[in-house]
């Protein structure tokens, strides 16, 4: 359970009139930490300490806090100290393979779990645990053994469950790994990241379809996963609709900004379109990211090729090579007698790609009858978008929502409250990155659905929201 500030300081005296005992400021030090405040937490842990330097269970809790705080060295030593004291405390291992998970030190985190599990086999946490680690590993075989001794010990693990299927999933048994969502869909059918495997299912059998109904389900079980936008715009690519793909890599950038998978999508997109200039700053901006991206210097590489830039070209694939330690001592010589094009296909046959020079141009997306100007677009055309918002009426209401669908000049949201039709609203994008949030302004015209009349709300946004709507989204998707 989470405290406000203000529950806090009525609740810690009410815990200290029990008594000033180990346990009691341990239990303090448990809430602090709920509340996501470490400095207090460590303080009371450290409190029942004093009185108590054998008190194990303070050890391992001044050990998760520091986990927590990235203090990783400090968090081995306090799960150490716990050790110290008993050496055979099965939650003292399995708080030490955490840390270890957490550090990336994935061998010591499994002999860490083994340890837990001689003390005791029939914990779910520990397998569960173990087989993370070895899925970080790839070693996916071992992970998908100590997932299922997990669920035999606990076979409501809904999380167990997802996990199997991925491991079955990245050894490309897709039969298992579809029986094995079902089952996590069966326990819990509105978790997102279900639901996105799901996708990931479908799209790797070329069902892109199916793959995208799943994406859309995680999107309304949490439309702020950047992740299911970003497959959904995958997802929309392959199927041929290449303004709403823009749309749902934007949308993922605007979540996660750090995205080198979504400014990889829109460089592709921009590439098979023949806009090879975007395309080229898109693969900027993803190598910015990820220097050491073969496909994004494979790609800015081709871009710049059929942009006629063909030092650049050549510099960039000499990155790749570089990066997958391949010496090219052809290519190399028809550099030093200036020729390019030969220089090319050199390189291009190291790196184990098609020595004709990249024509990347689909024709069918080039020919979508989407594909129209910006100032084109009817007025109500609607485009489906799960976008995180938040609602501010003037008089200083809010709520949470999330659009349905959106268009150049509207929103239809569903809110998390009713709202009056005919009142002025204020619509935040994105209110978890409440600082970079972009206000539109508009006004409540009606309530959507007949089903749900106060659920579904269609808003009009005022002229001026124009401006803000290119700056989101930019004017290369289709609002």
């Amino acid at each position: 359970m989470l405290f406000c500030e203000n529950t806090m300081e009525e609740f810690v005296p009410r815990v200290e009139r029990l008594g000033i005992s180990p346990q009691s400021q341990l239990m303090v030090a448990y809430t602090h930490f709920m509340n996501g405040d470490g400095a207090q937490a460590i303080e009371r842990c450290k409190m029942a300490l004093k009185m108590n330097p054998q008190f194990v269970d303070a050890h391992l809790l001044l050990a998760k806090i520091y986990t927590g705080l990235g203090n990783n060295d400090e968090a081995i030593a306090a799960a150490g100290k716990a050790l110290v004291i008993d050496p055979n405390l099965a939650k003292g291992h399995l708080t030490l393979g955490a840390i270890y998970q957490e550090m990336g030190s994935y061998p010591e985190g499994i002999e860490s779990c083994r340890k837990a599990l001689e003390i005791d086999p029939d914990d779910p946490a520990a397998h569960l645990l173990l087989g993370e680690l070895y899925s970080l590993q790839e070693k996916f075989a071992d992970s998908a053994g100590a997932f299922q001794k997990a669920l035999e010990i606990n076979p409501q693990l809904e999380m167990a469950y997802y996990k199997l299927a991925a491991a079955y999933q990245a050894q490309g048994m897709a039969t298992e790994a579809m029986r094995e969502v079902g089952k996590a869909l069966q326990l819990n059918p509105a978790v997102a990241r279900t639901r996105i495997l799901l996708g990931d299912i479908y799209f790797a059998q070329k069902d892109y379809a199916k793959a995208l109904v799943e994406y859309q389900e995680a999107l309304k079980n949490n439309p702020q996963l950047s992740e299911a936008h970003l497959k959904a715009g995958e997802a929309h690519f392959k199927l041929g609709n290449t303004h709403q793909a823009i749309l749902e890599y934007r949308i993922s950038l605007l979540i996660n900004a750090k995205s080198v998978e979504a400014h990889f999508g829109l460089a592709q997109i921009y590439h098979s379109t023949g806009r090879y200039g975007v395309a080229i700053a898109e693969y900027k901006a993803a190598l910015h990211l990820n220097p050491y991206s073969i496909p994004g210097r494979i790609g800015i590489a081709d871009a710049y090729v059929m942009n006629e830039q063909f030092q650049e070209a050549i510099d960039h694939y000499r990155a790749a090579l570089e990066i997958k330690e391949i010496k090219c001592q052809t290519g190399d010589q028809c550099l030093e007698n200036g020729k390019y094009k030969e220089a090319i296909v050199a390189y291009r046959a190291a790196l184990g790609f098609d020595t004709d020079i990249p024509h990347p141009v689909n024709d069918k997306i080039k020919a979508s009858s989407k594909w129209h100007p910006l100032i084109s677009r009817r007025k109500d055309e609607r485009i489906p978008m799960r976008v995180p918002v938040e609602i501010r009426t003037l008089n200083g209401d809010s709520c949470t929502a999330a659009s349905v669908d959106v268009s150049k000049h509207g929103i239809l949201i569903e809110s998390t409250k009713p709202i009056e039709v005919g009142s002025e609203i204020e619509v935040l994008l994105l209110p978890e990155g409440e600082k970079n949030a972009i206000p539109l302004i508009g006004r409540v015209v009606r309530a959507a659905n007949p089903d749900h009349p106060d659920k579904q709300f269609g808003i009009e946004l005022k002229p001026e929201a124009d401006d803000l709507w290119t700056a989101i989204l930019g004017e290369d998707c289709i609002l």
